[in-house]
């Protein structure tokens, strides 16, 4: 697992997640539940497009969802959609609010590669515009982790909702964290 990377905005927006939602002392609870290399990386600077070691970054992701989640891996989904909230403000907001959610699922591929480099390959398999449903997938996801999986679909589901679609939801169909060799994801909104 140590060629996978994760972009350093995803350890920021989960520092962030921490703080703004359990203040100081969770952050500081989390802090005291990793390991001194990941503690390292939320602690020092953080570039946003640098890239960091990805065994860390789930690290910290199952963290957070054990100590404040229960170890509910839907709890990711919440992480998720606090990373889509954050990464997509200001001009870019307004901007995509313009966009459909077809139009911004094509993208998804392109998007997924730049956050998660080797980290699996994310396709769109299906977009019906008339039925409003997708089918995602990611192939070749070299790790089981239920956590990554619930936060990628909390992140979809949110981009959802930003985009106008209140009725926006996602569910797992097939997970490589329970077996299956891919990950599918069922989108309507």
């Amino acid at each position: 697992m140590e060629k996978i990377l994760a972009k350093g905005l995803l350890f920021k927006s989960l520092k962030e997640f921490a703080i703004e939602n359990y203040g100081q002392e969770g952050l500081d609870k989390l802090l005291s539940s990793i390991s001194e290399e990941a503690r390292k990386i939320i602690n020092g600077p953080l570039m946003d497009a640098a890239s960091y070691r990805g065994n860390l970054f789930l690290e910290v992701n199952r963290k957070i969802c054990e100590i404040f989640g229960e170890g509910n891996p839907e709890f990711a989904k919440k992480l998720g959609a606090f990373s889509a909230r954050k990464s997509i403000k200001g001009p870019f907001k307004f901007i995509l609010r313009l966009a459909s959610i077809p139009w911004t699922l094509k993208r998804g591929e392109m998007i997924y590669k730049m956050y998660y480099p080797h980290m699996g390959e994310l396709k769109m398999e299906k977009i019906d515009d008339e039925k409003n449903e997708a089918i995602i997938i990611i192939r070749n996801l070299p790790f089981k982790d239920l956590y990554f999986e619930y936060r990628i679909a909390g992140w979809i589901e949110e981009v959802g909702k930003i985009l106008g679609s209140d009725r926006t939801r996602i569910e797992i169909k097939k997970s490589v964290a329970k077996g299956d060799e891919k990950v599918e994801y069922h989108l309507v909104w």
